[in-house]
């Protein structure tokens, strides 16, 4: 409870009155803080704008840090990581900016794909 915004799943772009720093900086007390440390260290924020613009709540985002102490039941921490990871992916850069590093070269297209290769290991989409 009081750990994300107002569901509203149909509206993917924040409005400048979302702070995104202010959010990146709540989620340094959970385990998603080193990547929360990772994009406010950024110079810019430019989260990627989906299609849809309402203007009557912003996407859905983390507005606290958790962790498993916090959120108990597993299903709704799955949720909430699945939130939280999706809030980070649309801050992370474009593909034309990201930078090779020892080994294979890899490349992700596209903010979406990050959100997708999040989700697998949470179980979503998966057949119980």
């Amino acid at each position: 409870s009081g750990v994300i915004s107002y569901p509203r799943t149909d509206n993917t772009v924040y409005p400048p009155t979302v702070n995104l720093r202010t959010v990146l900086q709540k989620l340094e007390d959970s385990p998603f803080a080193a990547d929360a440390r990772e994009l406010a260290a950024q110079e810019t924020l430019r989260p990627s704008r989906g299609r849809t613009q309402a203007t009557d709540h912003p996407p859905i985002y983390p507005v606290a840090g958790a962790d498993r102490g916090k959120i108990k039941r597993e299903d709704h921490w799955r949720l909430y990581e699945l939130i939280v990871r999706r809030f980070l992916a649309t801050l992370r850069v474009d593909a034309g900016e990201l930078g090779v590093g020892l080994g294979e070269p890899r490349c992700v297209p596209n903010r979406e794909v990050q959100v997708l290769n999040t989700a697998a290991p949470l179980g979503l989409g998966r057949k119980r």
